[in-house]
């Protein structure tokens, strides 16, 4: 992973702090499944 992409996931990362908890924990689930695949 260069740079710009821990960039680039550190913005969605702080986007996610506006959400409220239940689509935080939505996000992060399609997160991990995106690393698995």
């Amino acid at each position: 992973m260069n740079r710009e992409e821990n960039v680039h996931l550190l913005r969605k990362y702080y986007a996610f702090i506006k959400l409220d908890h239940n689509d935080i924990i939505k996000e992060l689930q399609k997160l991990k499944v995106s690393y698995i695949t």
